[in-house]
């Protein structure tokens, strides 16, 4: 009781902060030096009691910090040479080692079940074998074995998909990268201390149609004051009449005279997911055998009230959403978003072109 008591007294508070640090790299090839600015998103959570105060935001916020500035300390982003396209050795093997780390999880997994599997497998194959012999033991064996070669299998297979990350593997042919790698950067002018760094227009293949897509990563997220269908400028924003998970909606602009033209849609949607579940519910109904009037029409309701619900809260606002996206690299913190008007998605792949250029231009390296 006292346990069950203290659960429900403990809040856990998250917080996020996102940072950026310039690289210096030194091509491995031509000996080209050039910069680039990582960005990363940290996370920290703690856990407090309930009404005692703020310090749990405040500490979960340090811990943010705290996980952003070590991830910008050890991370690396996939940034060819300016020059000869060359993506260094160095960078491409610190990148990889953040790539299948779930692998070791799955391996002590399966390595904690051969233990467990061992005891368990030998006494029921004990209990049920006739004469004393060491079969049991043997079959047990086998178990543990197994899940031992699973888990080193897990492991090579990691090892092998990271070997295959090798974006030279065309070179001298500009490489693909991945998507949301930022832009080199090189000194502005000649002389031995630049004042400032200019953004090298060079542009690499990334595996995702840029024209369709925007493609912004942390730091980024700041969408320009038009209206992402009509391009008229708008101090409103987008909002879903019902909202199941709150991480798909996003308040991107959204005029109010838009908001008019998509309400009778969304109620339109809305109607037709109604009579498609009255109808789901009858068919329902008279499909199940042996139940009387009044347990199909329990059943009609049933099948009707859930398969409303369901809908409503899904189908109406994916028709009316403005936009598509999903997310490329979470470790990354990479998103791409295509928007209903083609020109909104050009816009916002400009704009974040040009706020690095901007922050290239105000660099000193």
């Amino acid at each position: 009781m006292l346990l069950h008591l203290l659960a429900h007294t403990i809040k856990k508070t998250a917080a996020s902060a996102t940072g950026s640090r310039l690289k210096a790299v030194v091509c491995e090839k031509c000996q080209t030096q050039y910069w680039y600015l990582l960005s990363r998103l940290g996370t920290g959570q703690t856990s407090s009691f309930l009404f005692v105060g703020n310090g749990a935001f405040l500490r979960a916020q340090k811990a943010a910090e705290r996980d952003v500035a070590k991830r910008l300390d050890r991370e690396v982003e996939l940034v060819p040479c300016p020059r000869c396209h060359w993506v260094n050795q160095k960078l491409v093997s610190l990148a990889g080692r953040r790539k299948y780390r779930g692998a070791v999880v799955l391996a002590i997994v399966l390595l904690a079940l051969g233990g467990i599997a061992y005891p368990l497998v030998a006494n029921v194959a004990e209990g049920n074998s006739r004469t004393r012999s060491n079969e049991p033991t043997i079959l047990a064996g086998k178990v543990s074995a197994g899940f031992v070669v699973a888990a080193v299998a897990v492991l090579l297979i990691r090892s092998l998909l990271r070997r295959r990350m090798n974006p030279n593997r065309h070179f001298p042919q500009p490489p693909t990268i991945p998507p949301g790698t930022p832009s080199a950067m090189v000194p502005a002018n000649d002389s031995g201390t630049p004042s400032h760094l200019a953004l090298v227009n060079v542009h690499y293949d990334c595996g995702i149609d840029e024209n369709r897509w925007a493609i912004l990563r942390s730091g980024q997220f700041v969408f320009p004051n038009v209206c992402c269908l009509c391009m008229n400028e708008t101090t409103s924003v987008y909002s879903a009449r019902l909202r199941m998970n709150e991480q798909r909606e996003l308040p991107v602009p959204f005029c109010k005279q838009c908001k008019r033209t998509f309400r009778p849609i969304w109620w339109f949607a809305a109607l037709l997911i109604v009579v498609g579940s009255a109808a789901l519910g009858g068919a329902a109904a008279i499909a199940i055998p042996g139940i009387d009037e009044t347990g199909r029409w329990i059943v009609a309701a049933i099948v009707m009230f859930f398969g409303s619900i369901i809908g409503l809260y899904t189908i109406p606002n994916r028709v009316c959403r403005p936009y598509r996206f999903s997310t490329i690299d979470q470790d990354r913190g990479v998103i791409r978003f295509a928007f209903k008007n083609e020109e909104f998605t050009r816009l916002l792949n400009d704009q974040a072109r040009e706020s690095e250029a901007l922050l290239a231009s105000r660099t000193v390296p």
